[in-house]
């Protein structure tokens, strides 16, 4: 399928994992480059920086005040931004329960960020 996304650049946080992840390799697949921002480097994600177009910037945009660390360092990785997929997820696993055990005003807080 051909997405039109070849030679465009995409910003996907959230890119280590998962959804996250899988909409990474879809964008490779389509001739996009990609930052992948994201806390950690999994192997999977190392992968795809090592192989393909995807470069990535460790940061946690969970919190406020990294996100003027992703602003400041986007333009300098492959000088501009065409398409921009946000991610992140927060979700307590310490419950054991996913998010059906996440209380509404958890939900809140997260989507209110």
């Amino acid at each position: 399928m051909d997405l039109k996304l070849a030679n465009k650049v995409a910003v996907v946080t959230g890119a280590s994992k998962g959804i996250g992840l899988a909409i990474v390799r879809k964008f490779v697949e389509e001739g996009a480059s990609v930052v992948a921002v994201s806390r950690t480097l999994t192997e999977e994600l190392a992968d795809l920086v090592e192989n393909k177009s995807v470069k990535h910037l460790p940061i946690d945009v969970s919190m406020e005040r990294n996100t003027v660390e992703l602003s400041e360092k986007l333009g300098g990785v492959f000088g501009r931004v065409d398409i921009l997929i946000n991610s992140i997820g927060a979700v307590d696993k310490r419950r054991g329960e996913g998010f059906l055990a996440t209380p509404n005003e958890e939900w809140e807080q997260l989507f209110d960020f």
